[in-house]
């Protein structure tokens, strides 16, 4: 048996497209550790890697990024793959996935098509309505995907196989019962980083990644799930229940990808990385006793509620030198509307601590809920001028499909008449509209509060104040100095060139 995983290209509006670094699948690649476990063939196309940027339509003003069906159908051609899994994670980008699929079973009509993700786990009904998906996987992949090509390698139904859907005749959808989440997660192989063009991702220098410390730069998701419910958020419909991995089997992946692949640098993947402080103090130990000697960041975010200073001393220790805060909203209206449990000043106050300890804090904040007012996102603005941050996040919510939120778009008719995902719209540029503002205000407000906030951070570095409590402490020795010096730089050349950063 040979299976081909397959990370869909996306379609993006043109003047976004070099917003995006590139980051591995990591859920493609644990499946295809636990396939390669069994003694399956795989082989994994990240249809996004080269970063090939191919017009749609020029009056349309979308590109798409990525490979060419011409490639994707050479290689399926070559390959010759029993099964094709597709990986469909985000509402905005189905298009896309289906394409893919679609190209799939027209270049191989007997290759039995299997797709996945967030968004399929949750619009599989929609999904299988295309007559080039054979079966869905509903949730996290790794088991119920090796069950499945069993069944199929042996010939033998598969309707007993939880956590699956697939299309009988006339269309009827037939759903087996939910699959129970893994529960012990050291128990899954490392991701099979070898069917990986690995140095495409952990030499990236621009972007995004311009911002990081030291390269390589290694990616880990060390937990799944998350112990919040936000209303905008669809991971807790996919994962089901938080888990952890323990600190060894998260720091023994972090010594794997230092010894073969040499990073400097671990990026987390976690959506709450520091949801268990026994286990974050723990992981912290690990890399110390170990001697890794590595920096290491959660752009994700942390909750914020969950650091105190002996906390930050331990992780900067480890190496943490970047740290990240879910804070979503300044407006405790927003914040009890998507049910977040944020202390606003609390937090200020954790930023200046962190401030002091020479860490570069990220907050991270979404904008344009539904039924937000200009009031209330005029005071997230002003929160966000108003705390130490270094860095932000600013992005503008997204109707994912299974979320709470998604609903909320539903009911007050956000959607667009026939109700489907809007082809080119993501975080850093909306066509949504809310009740109250239109997307391209929305838009327009996003990119400004950004500006405003990266001209702020200048000129507050002038002041004597604001130099001693947020920039001396980041230029204590050489390396320090060298890499503020890097973030100026790159701050100033994104306000000069005017582009859509995140």
């Amino acid at each position: 048996m040979k299976i081909l995983l397959i990370k869909p290209y996306f379609t993006i509006n043109t003047e976004d497209a070099q917003t995006y670094g590139f980051f591995p699948p990591m859920g493609l690649a644990y499946i295809a550790s636990v396939l390669e476990q069994n003694n399956f063939t795989v082989k994994i196309i990240d249809c996004q890697l080269p970063n090939k940027k191919i017009r749609i339509n020029k009056n349309v003003g979308l590109v798409k990024i990525g490979i060419s069906d011409n490639e994707i159908k050479n290689i399926i051609k070559e390959f010759a793959p029993d099964v094709i899994g597709i990986s469909i994670n985000f509402t905005s980008f189905a298009k896309d996935a289906l394409n893919i699929a679609k190209l799939a079973k027209a270049t191989s009509p007997e290759t039995i098509v299997v797709i996945g993700g967030a968004y399929a786990t949750i619009a599989y009904q929609e999904i299988l309505k295309n007559s080039c998906i054979d079966i869905a996987v509903l949730g996290e992949g790794e088991i119920t995907f090796l069950e499945l090509i069993k069944k199929i390698q042996n010939e033998e139904s598969y309707l007993n196989i939880p956590g699956i859907a697939l299309a009988k005749n006339e269309g009827k959808i037939i759903t087996t019962p939910a699959r129970e989440p893994i529960k012990n997660l050291d128990e899954l192989p490392f991701p099979s980083y070898h069917l990986l063009k690995m140095d495409r991702y952990i030499n990236q220098h621009d972007k995004n990644f311009a911002f990081y410390k030291a390269y390589p730069v290694g990616f880990i998701m060390s937990s799944r799930g998350c112990p919040y419910n936000c209303i905008f958020c669809s991971t807790s419909k996919f994962f089901k229940k938080y888990r952890e991995r323990s600190a060894k089997n998260v720091v023994d992946e972090i010594e794997f990808l230092v010894e073969t692949y040499k990073v400097k640098e671990i990026h987390f993947f976690d959506d709450c990385f520091n949801a268990n402080r026994k286990r974050t103090e723990s992981i912290c130990q690990e890399i110390i006793d170990r001697q890794l000697n590595i920096y290491w960041q959660v752009g994700q975010g942390m909750a914020i509620k969950n650091i105190d200073e002996p906390l930050l001393h331990l992780m900067v220790k480890s190496g943490l030198y970047r740290i990240g805060f879910s804070l979503e909203s300044g407006s405790y209206n927003t914040l009890k509307y998507i049910r977040k449990p944020i202390d606003l000043e609390h937090s200020l106050e954790v930023i200046n601590l962190c401030n002091k300890l020479g860490l570069y804090t990220h907050g991270n904040f979404v904008m344009g809920f539904p039924s937000e007012t200009k009031e209330e996102l005029d005071k997230t603005i002003n929160y966000i001028m108003k705390s130490n941050l270094d860095f932000i996040n600013l992005t503008i919510c997204q109707p994912l499909a299974g979320s709470d939120l998604y609903d909320s778009y539903k009911e007050s008719k956000l959607l667009g008449e026939n109700e489907q995902p809007k082809e080119g719209s993501h975080y850093l540029n909306t066509l949504y509209d809310t009740l109250y503002l239109k997307a391209n205000e929305l838009n327009i407000l996003r990119k400004n509060t950004v500006r405003k906030f990266l001209i702020k951070k200048i000129l507050q570095s002038m002041t004597p104040q604001g130099f001693k409590i947020v920039i001396y402490p980041k230029i204590t020795s050489i390396d320090k100095i060298l890499f503020f010096l890097k973030i100026a730089y790159n701050t100033l050349k994104l306000i000069i060139l005017r582009k859509n950063i995140a």
